[in-house]
């Protein structure tokens, strides 16, 4: 709970701010890990480097060789790696967590694996 503590008093006020994705863009790691290509087009088009090539073409899901020993080499298909908390946490854990951000007003996420993005990105 005190991680999430410090995730919020770090981010929720740059998410909340009426200039999110207007002065600065937001994506959320789920979603750039979900949907990489469009994340990458999202900050092409926000930095106006549509004409710009980026090299995209290494695999952003490949593990890196300094990820610390004895983590699984294993490769996790997209949706498992974003869902993999749900199997690390207990629901207490989760819980605890969630009233956190209750606390701290954080209304973009839930138990759910993806966060409420219209929210997050103040698109509404």
């Amino acid at each position: 709970a005190y991680i999430a503590f410090q995730w919020c008093v770090q981010y929720n006020y740059l998410i909340n701010h009426k200039e999110n994705n207007r002065s600065w863009l937001t994506i959320s790691y789920e979603d750039l890990y979900l949907r990489y290509s469009e994340g990458i087009s999202r900050i092409k088009d926000y930095m106006l480097l549509s004409d710009i090539s980026i090299d995209v073409s290494n695999d952003p899901y490949m593990q890196s060789f300094s990820s610390a020993p004895g983590h699984s080499s294993s490769f996790l298909g997209r949706e498992q790696q974003i869902t993999k908390w749900k199997d690390s946490l207990t629901h207490h854990q989760i819980q605890n967590i969630l009233e956190v951000l209750n606390l701290c007003d954080v209304d973009y996420y839930s138990e759910e694996v993806e966060p409420d993005y219209n929210r997050l990105y103040n698109l509404s």
